[in-house]
C-alpha cells in the first residue's frame, strides 16, 4: 500500500509491504532505499522476501527520482537524500501497524553508504544492512579510473552550466559498457538493467552529470565506528563500483559486524544466484537481530 510522507519541502513516494493475514500486534519493518539512480520498484523482491518472514517492509523513493517530488529531476544530493532517509525513519515509526523498537533499514551501493551514515547516528535502530556499500568518494573515484573521469569531465561542466543559467542540466546514461560516457562503467550492467527495468518499466536510467561529484565528496565511512547496532555488510569481491577492499577496511574499525563475501561483481549481487544467497544470509540476520 502507498504511504507518501513529507521530506522538508518534498513529498517523497513510499510503499509499505504487510505480511499476509491481520496480524494480532505491531510487526517489526525493513526500510529500503536505493542506489544511485535506481527508484524503489526495483527492491520489490528484497521487500518481497522480508514480507515472507511475517515483517513489514517499507520501500522509499529518494527526491528527484521516480515517484517522489522534487525540480530537480535526476539529481543526486547526498544531504537531501539522507535527510529523506531520516524522514522515512520518523514515519516508519508512528505507523500503527509497526514496532517502532524493532526497525532496521538496508540500502545497497549508494543506499549502502546511506545506511552506514544513518546507523552511525540513529542508536535506536534495531539492526543495519549494507548491500556493496558506497565507502569513500576516493575509492569510488579509483574506481571510475583517471581515463574515464577525463572523459566524464566536459559533461560535468555542461551539466553544472546549463542549470547555472536555467536550460534544465544535462544528463549521463547511468551505466554502459567501458570506453562510452556512461557513469559507471567498471562493472557489465547489462544484465541488471535488463531486470530492474523488468521491475521498474518505462523508469528514467540516466542521472544528471554532476551527481557525480556527490559520490566523489562523500565519505560515510568517516563515522562507521559509531555504528551501535548490529550490521551485516555484504561484499561483491569483483566489485567494480564500490570496491570490495575498501569496504573491508571499514569493516575491522566497526564492532558489532557480521560480512558476507561473494565471488561476483557489483551488479551480480541482485542477480541469482548471488542474490538469494545474500537475501538467505539476510534473512537469517535479521531472524537474529530483528
Amino acid at each position: 500500500m502507498e504511504r507518501p510522507f513529507s521530506s522538508g519541502d518534498t513529498d517523497c513516494a513510499g510503499t509499505l509491504y504487510l505480511p499476509a493475514g491481520s496480524p494480532q500486534s505491531k510487526v517489526p519493518c525493513i526500510i529500503l532505499a536505493h542506489g544511485f539512480g535506481g527508484v524503489r520498484r526495483m527492491l520489490t523482491p528484497y521487500a518481497a522476501a522480508f514480507q515472507a518472514q511475517g515483517w513489514a517492509a517499507f520501500v522509499f523513493d529518494y527526491r528527484n527520482f521516480g515517484d517522489s517530488g522534487g525540480s530537480m529531476r535526476q539529481v543526486v544530493n547526498i544531504s537531501k537524500q539522507l535527510d529523506d532517509w531520516r524522514a522515512a525513519i520518523s514515519h516508519v515509526r508512528s505507523m500503527p501497524e509497526v514496532d517502532s523498537d524493532r526497525i532496521a533499514i538496508w540500502g545497497s551501493s549508494l543506499g549502502g553508504g546511506h545506511v552506514l551514515s544513518i546507523a552511525a547516528e540513529d542508536h535506536q535502530l534495531r539492526a543495519a544492512i549494507a548491500q556493496a556499500p558506497h565507502i569513500s568518494g576516493w575509492a569510488a573515484f579509483k574506481a571510475i579510473g583517471i581515463r574515464h573521469a577525463l572523459r566524464l569531465a566536459p559533461y560535468i561542466i555542461l551539466d553544472m552550466l546549463k542549470r547555472l543559467i536555467g536550460l534544465g542540466g544535462f544528463k549521463l546514461d547511468l551505466m554502459g559498457r567501458p570506453g562510452t560516457r556512461a557513469i559507471m562503467t567498471g562493472d557489465d550492467g547489462s544484465g541488471f538493467i535488463e531486470a530492474a527495468m523488468k521491475l521498474a518499466p518505462g523508469t528514467d536510467t540516466s542521472v544528471a552529470a554532476a551527481s557525480v561529484l556527490s559520490i566523489a565528496r562523500y565519505f560515510p565511512a568517516l563515522k562507521a565506528h559509531q555504528i551501535a547496532c548490529p550490521l551485516l555488510m555484504l561484499i561483491a569481491n569483483r566489485d567494480g563500483t564500490t570496491p570490495a577492499n575498501a569496504a573491508l577496511a571499514v569493516a575491522q574499525n566497526i564492532r558489532n559486524i557480521t560480512v558476507k563475501r561473494y565471488e561476483c561483481g557489483h551488479f551480480e549481487v541482485y542477480l541469482d544466484p548471488v542474490f538469494q544467497q545474500a537475501v538467505d544470509a539476510q534473512v537469517a540476520f535479521l531472524k537474529d537481530h530483528l
